[in-house]
């Protein structure tokens, strides 16, 4: 511790005596001369100023040129010269003090060079010997501050100065020497020498400095060769120049020979140059070997594609010189040639070389081998309705290629992506049940793989279809049956008797040779997808009968009411004959059929009927018929077989039993009967006898009418009684009771009339009753202001900042045309962007906009919804684009659902109309028409927009009226029922279907009753029928058929009967009874007066009384 401090103690003693000696003046710093030193030019003016701090007695300059006595009582003192002309001088400053002290100033006089010359003892040098080049400067001073610089153009090669004659200060010349020894490269090289004088920082910038002028030198050499080996090599293409050059200076010249001709070494070398070469210069001869270099010249493809299997080797090769060697790398040494696998395929690398070249060549090479096993592809089982995707997927190269065979429908589409195929199957039905095979291929093979899609619910199709499931061939004629199919370019073929007929139509001779009446064939078709399936065809060979004839089996002449007769029907050479039907028929009707069972030979066929003839059976027939359905049917009639039935009288029922006869008057019988042959009448009465149908009584009694013929007689009793004749008297009382009655009204009315004043009401102070104020007013109490809302624009409000406007707000287009749709919004402000989201026709975002449009020039999208998209500060919104896409139909087509030919009155029908290809189905509306007029409709609501073909069916009932009727169904797309603006909907319309009624006979009134007293009486029994019917008379006065195939009947005779009309045709009958009764002019009025008598006195009293009673009221 107490070293420590004594340390301290020192070092605080010793600092400030070190600080006082620092401070003490010497002579060296109480001096100061500045400048320190002065560099001056001969004969320019100089000066230098002495200064000192301290005290002294004098101070002074002691100088050759400018010195200054002692100067007293001054603290700087200066010596200065106008010219300076010493070379050698130094000036002294002093101080006289205690002890007199001094310092001097250096002073470098200097003169700047006159001249510098450069020079030698001959301009031209022979390389390799010793040469002196003589730089002179001429009075220069100081020497000792000279510096030469000798350069070889523009380079410094030597500097030399001449500090060591610092003695000397007076001008001098000076001389220096370089000595050289040239080679060729220094031939016309330029030397050159620098004189400088440097004189310092004090001296003048820049320092003074002179060069001499250049000194161009030539050197000779040679002759000699240079880069002349015994052998070279040399590429082809480049010349001997520069091989085996001769060099000398003056330039020599050589000769090259080969072969003993001169040739000139600057033409281009080729590959047959190679050998010899001799050159000559001055008699100097050398002997050169040249080898030719060349290539390599590579033979060999960048890409070379190689099946997988196959041996390869790339077929290349080089020729060059020298001799190439080559090899092949790819990851490692490769060695051709090579079995290719895919796993070799890439880039291999091809390396020729040789001890002067190396080249690297890139080769491709690809493997190409046959699609892999396809991988996932599976069988499906779905739903009726259901979508389904199959994928199809393989690896090869080239990639493969996808080929899916199927049953086609519409409702599939294929779509290939990345080297997989999906075929897609929309809502999967009964057409898309089958087998799905996928082909994947290359050139170089293919895999296939098949599988299977089940639809639940649903029943395969078989795309075949007969123009007729049934034919009907008329025995020698030919008939052909196509087999349809809607796949197209299908195989089809038909199975006939044993036998195959590749055709798809089927001709059907109807020979002779035959077995068989009714006879089958099958249509075969097989269907990729679907397999085999095959369709019937029924073929039912016939002949009409030649003949058809009736007659009465053993027995002629008239035939009697209640016997039995044999009818006998010959049907002669038809076929088949279970297809054969004979019908009876009378006058007034069908009687019975039958059908037959029998070998299926063309025959003749007889058939019996027995008949019970009634007394109107006029006439038989029989006809023969083929049961081919209306279209063909072919009714072979009969001639009628007419028969005359004798039946026994039968005396008329309304003929009265009792018959009243006034007393003093005659009434007449009548005793009417029918029978055949015609009946005689007689009357008895009291054991007389009269005949006729007519007898007139005036006598109580019992009369008997007796009818009479040859087959028997009927017998009626009729009673007649005496009555008197009140008549006359009852019609007095009655007319007194009319007066009576009359007398009593009037009496009544009048005392009415005066007690009521009937007649006189008033009206006055009436007031109508004001109307309820709580009525409806027919619902119309109050009006409704009702503001239209204008529907040319959709605004979508998300959020106070979002607002999307489109215009127009929905689209309708059709399938394939163009489309445009702007976006705006009423908000740019406050979003950064707004653009379309859609599948065709995209549209880039943009920024700063109010509007944005969205157009394609062909839709080709069905089911499309563009997007609208706004991008505010805040959050994204959006507007969707309601579009409807649509597809007008091809055609419309109406038919008859399983009928062909006539239809019939009361049966019931349908009618199908088919609309196809046409998009999308819920807008679709099919109308029905019967005639102009609409009578049904039909709307959809399935939600399939891609199109499709749609059928629907119309029920009715025909009656007769139809008969001519045209129906027409007509397909509408309500395009107008969207919002995109009025549109008039499109509508296709059907061919127009005429219909035809087949219907009965049908008469208003069945019974006509004639009172007739002229002579012409008409009976008109005419009916509408389709087929037109036949018509037939019967009537009680002949028995028998008459005027048939006539309407109408004219009756000349005023002869009562009842008279029968029948109109047939092939639906049904009708019959209509006229009942005539013809009476004479004239007889007894008594009865009709007496009952109408009262009546008109009645009134005439009530006429009268009227007009008094008019009378009195007008006087009041």
């Amino acid at each position: 511790m107490l070293e420590h401090t004594s340390l301290r103690d020192l070092f605080r003693i010793l600092l400030p005596l070190l600080c006082f000696f620092h401070q003490m003046p010497g002579a060296e710093n109480y001096i100061q001369i500045d400048p320190s030193s002065l560099v001056v030019r001969f004969g320019s003016p100089a000066s230098a100023n002495c200064s000192t701090n301290v005290t002294h007695n004098n101070m002074g300059w002691e100088a050759s040129q400018g010195s200054i006595d002692k100067t007293f009582n001054v603290t700087l003192i200066t010596w200065s010269v106008e010219q300076l002309d010493k070379w050698d001088i130094k000036p002294l400053c002093f101080i006289n003090g205690e002890e007199q002290d001094m310092k001097s100033l250096t002073v470098t006089v200097y003169k700047p060079l006159d001249q510098v010359t450069l020079s030698t003892e001959n301009h031209t040098m022979t390389e390799g010997s010793q040469y002196n080049l003589i730089c002179e400067v001429l009075n220069v001073a100081p020497v000792y501050l000279l510096t030469v610089s000798w350069y070889k153009g523009g380079m410094l090669i030597k500097q030399e100065n001449f500090s060591h004659e610092n003695e000397t200060k007076n001008p001098v010349n000076k001389t220096v020497t370089l000595q050289i020894s040239p080679n060729r490269t220094d031939d016309g090289v330029q030397y050159s020498c620098e004189a400088e004088l440097k004189l310092g920082p004090e001296g003048p910038q820049p320092p003074p400095k002179m060069k001499s002028d250049f000194l161009n030198i030539t050197v000779h050499y040679g002759p000699e060769f240079s880069n002349c080996p015994g052998v070279v090599d040399l590429k082809e293409g480049t010349s001997l120049t520069g091989i085996c050059d001769v060099t000398g200076n003056p330039f020599p010249h050589s000769t090259w020979k080969k072969d003993g001709s001169t040739i000139d070494p600057a033409n281009p070398l080729k590959r047959t140059s190679a050998g010899m070469y001799e050159i000559i210069v001055r008699n100097i001869q050398k002997s050169l070997t040249v080898n030719v270099i060349y290539g390599p010249e590579l033979s060999c493809g960048h890409s070379y594609t190689v099946r997988e299997g196959n041996e390869f080797n790339p077929n290349c090769s080089v020729v060059g010189y020298p001799s190439y060697n080559m090899s092949w790398d790819k990851n490692g040494a490769v060695d051709f040639p090579l079995r290719m696998q895919k796993g070799d395929a890439g880039q291999y690398t091809l390396i020729v070389s040789n001890n002067v070249n190396f080249i690297l060549h890139a080769v491709e090479i690809n493997v190409l081998y046959q699609p892999s096993s396809i991988s996932e592809l599976h069988s499906a089982n779905v739903s009726i309705g259901e979508d389904v995707v199959l994928k199809c997927a393989s690896k090869g190269k080239p990639r493969p290629r996808y080929k899916w065979i199927y049953h086609h429908a519409s409702n599939v589409q294929i779509t290939d992506q990345d080297g997989v195929s999906l075929l897609h199957i929309k809502h999967a039905g009964g057409a898309n049940i089958g087998t799905y095979l996928c082909i994947a291929y290359n050139d170089l093979g293919k895999q296939r793989q098949e599988v299977r899609v089940h639809v639940e619910g649903a029943e395969q199709e078989c795309p075949l279809s007969l123009s007729s499931h049934h034919v009907l061939v008329e025995y020698g004629e030919t008939v052909n049956v196509k087999c349809l199919s809607s796949v197209s370019n299908a195989t089809l073929k038909w199975r006939f008797r044993d036998t195959e007929v590749n055709n798809d139509t089927l001709v059907i001779d109807s020979a002779l040779d035959y077995l068989d009446w009714n006879l089958n064939a099958t249509c075969y078709g097989h269907f990729v997808g679907l397999g085999g399936c095959s369709k019937d065809l029924n073929i039912t060979i016939y002949k009409h009968p030649e003949k058809v004839s009736i007659s009465i089996k053993n027995h002629s002449g008239p035939m009697i009411e209640g016997n039995s007769y044999t009818l006998q029907c010959d049907v002669q050479n038809t076929g088949p004959l279970e297809l054969l039907t004979v019908n009876w028929n009378k006058v007034k009707g069908q009687t019975g059929n039958e059908d037959f069972i029998k070998p299926r030979i063309l025959a003749n066929e007889s058939t019996t009927l027995t008949i019970s003839p009634s007394r109107n059976d006029t006439s038989y027939s029989c006809s023969a018929e083929l049961r081919l359905g209306e279209k063909n049917s072919h009714i072979i009639r009969s001639n009628p077989l007419y028969i005359e039935v004798h039946y026994k009288p039968t005396i008329w029922k309304n003929i009265p039993l009792v018959v009243p006869v006034f007393y003093g008057y005659s009434e007449k019988l009548y005793c009417n009967a029918s029978g055949n042959p015609k009946p005689t009448i007689t009357w008895f009465y009291k054991n007389k006898q009269t005949s006729g149908e007519n007898l007139t009584v005036n006598e109580q009694g019992v009369y008997t009418c007796v009818a009479d013929n040859s087959v028997g007689n009927d017998t009626k009793v009729i009673s007649v009684v005496i009555e008197e004749d009140y008549l006359p008297l009852i019609a007095g009382f009655v007319a007194l009771v009319v007066v009576i009655i009359s007398v009593f009204f009037v009496s009544i009315y009048t005392i009415y009339y005066k007690n009521t004043k009937m007649g006189h009401y008033t009206v006055e102070g009436a007031k109508p009753k004001a109307q309820n104020g709580d009525v409806a007013q027919n619902g119309k109490n109050t009006t409704i202001p009702m503001k239209k809302i204008p529907n040319d624009s959709a605004i979508l409000f998300l959020d106070a900042r979002c607002e999307l406007v489109l215009s127009p707000p929905e689209l309708l287009v059709e399938y394939g045309a163009s489309a445009s749709v702007d976006c705006s919004t009423a908000t740019p402000s406050t979003h950064f962007s707004m653009g379309w989201k859609v599948p065709q026709g995209v549209v880039h975002v943009m920024k700063d906009v109010q509007l944005i449009t969205w157009k394609v020039e062909t839709l080709m999208h069905w089911d499309i919804q563009p997007i609208c998209f706004l991008n505010p500060l805040s959050t994204q919104c959006f507007v969707k684009l309601p579009v409807t896409v649509y597809k007008l139909p091809d055609r419309v087509s109406i038919s008859i659902v399983g009928h062909e030919g006539p239809m019939i009155e009361g049966k019931q029908y349908e009618l199908q109309c088919d609309v196809y290809n046409f998009a999308p189905v819920h807008l679709l509306t099919v109308n029905w028409y019967k005639g102009q007029h609409l009578v049904a409709k039909t709307s959809f609501s399935d939600s399939t927009k891609t199109p499709v073909n749609q059928s629907t069916r119309f029920h009715m009932s025909l009656n007769r009226d139809d008969d001519g009727v045209r129906y027409w169904c007509e397909a509408e797309l309500k395009l107008s029922r969207t919002r995109a603006g009025a549109q008039t909907p499109f509508e296709v319309a059907s061919q127009v279907l005429g219909l035809t009624v087949h219907y009965s006979p049908q008469v208003s009134s069945g019974v006509e009753i004639f009172n007739e007293t002229t002579e012409d009486i008409v009976l008109n029994c005419t009916v509408t029928a389709n087929p037109p019917p036949r018509y037939t008379w019967n009537s009680t006065n002949l028995g028998k058929e008459f005027n048939i195939g006539h309407p109408v009947l004219v009756l000349s005779s005023l002869s009562s009967g009842n008279y029968t009309c029948t109109a047939s045709n092939g639906i049904g009958s009708v019959s209509k009874l006229f009942i005539v009764q013809a009476k004479p002019r004239g007889g007894n009025r008594t009865t009709f007066w007496a009952i109408v008598g009262p009546f008109v006195g009645l009134a005439v009293v009530m006429i009268v009384g009227y007009v008094l009673v008019k009378k009195r009221t007008i006087k009041k």
